[in-house]
């Protein structure tokens, strides 16, 4: 290991628990979020009957998801509903 250089965080500091860490960690709501994790959208799984999810893995995925798009893209618009 080099002296200085940061050191890559434990597993239990990587991991997310339950589906409220999660959407906060993605910006999602809960529903939203649990929905994505239901259908195998967004890299999670279940230890028993609790979402998890690492952070580096979510993090990945979404480098990859707005990769070569321009910032603005990654941003859902919002609807006005008159």
């Amino acid at each position: 290991m080099i002296a200085g250089a940061p050191q890559p965080p434990s597993l239990a500091e990587d991991l997310l628990r339950g589906v409220n860490e999660i959407a906060q960690f993605i910006g999602q709501s809960r529903r939203r979020t649990f929905y994505l994790c239901e259908r195998g959208l967004i890299p999670c799984g279940k230890e028993g009957a609790t979402w998890i999810a690492s952070r580096q893995a979510l993090r990945e995925h979404y480098a990859k998801a707005t990769a070569g798009k321009p910032a603005s893209a990654s941003v859902p618009l919002l609807r006005r509903i008159a």
